[in-house]
């Protein structure tokens, strides 16, 4: 059976041509067919416009340095002949675990404390001669920090584990 295409002014003021009324029917189901795929569309665009909006929304508040895909930290899953396998969280997934927003131009979590990013040392081949002291002062940064912000300790070694 072939289909055959009508429009509008194939139709009369009762609805019906000279086609009979299986036509006009054929006629809403093509304007349906055509108003959910325009609903479904329309949809989409506007559920990847809400998810670039919340992806710019930290980006516009993330310090100089720091971007949504970088790595907070990496964890050694496997090793073998084959590869690595490295699970790794980005400031993006932390920041959306911690509920944050945007206010005042600030990062602030779910509590309403702003979040602070701290870039770890300690990812040295053959540490420097005074290397228990730098990682000292840094776990004593952190720590101060802690006391009045949410603190993100970002890894040094985004490729995985520390090295030792």
């Amino acid at each position: 059976m072939r289909r055959q295409e009508f429009q509008a002014h194939d139709l009369t003021a009762s609805g019906f041509d000279r086609f009979g009324p299986a036509a006009y029917n054929r006629i809403k189901v093509t304007r349906s067919n055509k108003m959910s795929r325009l609903l479904i569309l329309s949809s989409l665009l506007l559920c990847s416009c809400v998810a670039e909006a919340d992806q710019s929304g930290f980006a516009g508040c993330l310090p100089d340095g720091i971007k949504p895909g970088d790595v907070v930290s990496a964890q050694l899953i496997s090793s073998g002949p084959s590869g690595s396998e490295v699970k790794r969280v980005t400031v993006e997934q932390i920041l959306n675990n911690l509920k944050a927003v945007c206010q005042d131009g600030k990062l602030v979590d779910s509590n309403g404390r702003e979040i602070r990013f701290y870039r770890l040392t300690g990812c040295w081949g053959n540490p420097p001669f005074n290397y228990q002291e730098i990682l000292d002062t840094q776990r004593r940064e952190i720590d101060d920090l802690k006391k009045r912000y949410t603190v993100v300790e970002m890894t040094c070694n985004p490729d995985g584990p520390l090295i030792k």
